[in-house]
């Protein structure tokens, strides 16, 4: 094989490994140690560049020559948690899941973006298991908010049908930051029976985690329910929401009084 095929056959091997959609969360920092690491695995060393670990690191560029390119060799392992250690470090391992924070939280790792860890300290991120947490769709409409008097002289809410089971949901904006997790008087967020969370919110750690959705409606906050995923993804969370709910029936976000 000539020289010319041979890099560009590597190039091309190189391209495919980092073309993972690696979507993944912070989770925060955690101490390690040099002995019974807890991510014991090194994937790659990015601040060394030899005949080992051939990939360097860009200092000012950390986030994609580091902790993307990281994210992309634990996923390729199927690994589920990953830490940046001293700066370019890529540490993970077969049961990361379990040991990540066996040593407990750490101070020594960066306080802004790009987030990664210090001497014996593991910033560490958790790769999502269906991008939940880069692809959703949003809910941010006013009229969707928990203190929205439901107006009858315009289209009423009907969730039913309207979802995309295969999807995931954010409330954003206007509508909260949430769903609302608190019961919601019937006839709010423009709709009749009105959809709250009535499940435990999960950490980062603990992946996408099942919960009820209860609808609100006639003296009962929880006329029915129904089954839903939620996750954590830091600074917000996620659902996959149920289509078959009825109608009149929506979901609520916990959207704040609008001051007039």
């Amino acid at each position: 094989m000539n020289l010319p095929l041979r890099i560009t056959i590597c190039f091309l091997l190189t391209s495919y490994v980092f073309s993972f959609d690696a979507d993944y969360v912070p989770v925060g920092c955690f101490n390690d140690r040099l002995s019974a690491r807890a991510l014991p695995e090194l994937l790659e060393n990015f601040r060394v560049q030899n005949s080992k670990w051939p990939e360097v690191m860009n200092w000012t560029h950390i986030e994609t020559s580091v902790i993307k390119k990281c994210a992309a060799k634990a996923k390729s392992k199927g690994y589920l948690f990953f830490g940046i250690q001293f700066f370019g470090e890529c540490w993970s391992g077969l049961r990361s899941h379990q040991t990540f924070a066996k040593y407990g939280p750490s101070s020594r790792c960066t306080k802004t973006e790009p987030l990664i860890g210090m001497k014996r300290s593991n910033y560490v991120y958790m790769l999502t298991k269906e991008n939940e947490c880069n692809r959703y769709k949003i809910f941010n409409s006013p009229d969707r908010s928990q203190f929205h008097n439901t107006d009858f002289t315009m289209r009423v809410r009907c969730d039913h049908d309207q979802i995309d089971e295969n999807s995931w949901y954010r409330f954003a904006g206007a509508a909260g930051n949430a769903m609302a997790e608190k019961c919601v008087q019937p006839a709010r967020c423009q709709t009749y029976r009105t959809g709250w969370f009535a499940g435990s919110y999960p950490k980062v750690a603990d992946g996408i985690q099942g919960g009820n959705v209860c609808f609100s409606w006639n003296g009962n906050c929880c006329d029915n329910e129904v089954s839903v995923k939620i996750r954590n993804c830091g600074n917000f969370f996620v659902y996959k929401l149920s289509g078959n709910i009825g109608c009149m029936n929506g979901y609520c976000g916990n959207g704040k009084v609008i001051k007039t």
